[in-house]
């Protein structure tokens, strides 16, 4: 018996399409990024789902934050 194949989850679309979107220049390296609430309309998806998408790309090194600032593609 075999194992059924393993569904992407939401946020890695929306993450691996955002950092697409960047490397393809859409995003300039160290400026903000649209908004969790923009993304989450364009998407139609809620803000925690945006956010478990920005929480992804920080760990890959795909973006930066600091607190009180929006994100920032990385220069790549």
């Amino acid at each position: 018996m075999s194992t059924p194949p393993q569904k992407t989850p939401l946020y890695r679309k929306i993450a691996d399409e955002l950092a697409n979107r960047i490397a393809s220049g859409e995003f300039i390296a160290d400026r903000s990024l649209p908004s969790e609430f923009e993304l989450a309309a364009q998407y139609q998806v809620s803000r925690g789902t945006i956010r478990q998408t920005f929480s992804h790309l920080r760990a890959t090194g795909v973006v930066t934050s600091r607190q009180g600032t929006r994100r920032e593609a990385v220069p790549g």
